[in-house]
């Protein structure tokens, strides 16, 4: 069984130096830890520097929760806006997705310019007048 410890920008010196057999996982891009792009170019640019100063340590990040606000002020605005559009459309139905299935976001549509993409491999979703 592996260890790892919570690091913070403020406990990560102390915490790297503990010893080799436990991980770090890398904390404060979580619920609040994020508030703005900055905020997230700030911490991604600290944790690399410790990365370098710690070549030989494993590592864990500690990503956003589905419940992080920058998630759901994202989803809130486009579901807002997607009601907005449906009632300016009228349409009988209103179909939401949580997830791409495997059998329709097949590599052709992908080349199309629909289904996955997104930075350093997150995913993402995109939508594309060339999908069909």
């Amino acid at each position: 069984m592996r260890h790892a410890l919570c690091v913070y920008p403020e406990t990560a010196e102390a915490l790297a130096g503990a010893p080799q057999e436990f991980d770090l996982e890398l904390q404060s891009f979580g619920l609040c830890g994020v508030r703005s792009p900055r905020d997230w170019r700030r911490g991604a640019a600290f944790y690399a520097a410790l990365a370098r100063r710690h070549p030989d340590r494993r590592r864990h990040l500690h990503g956003p929760f589905l419940a992080d606000h920058l998630i759901l002020e994202a989803t809130r605005r486009r579901v807002r806006d997607t009601l907005k559009l449906c009632r300016r459309l009228r349409p009988e139905h209103l179909v939401l997705h949580l997830r791409c299935p495997v059998y329709f976001c097949r590599p052709e549509r992908r080349r199309a310019g629909c289904g996955p993409r997104g930075i350093s491999g997150s995913p993402g979703w995109s939508v594309s007048p060339r999908c069909g």
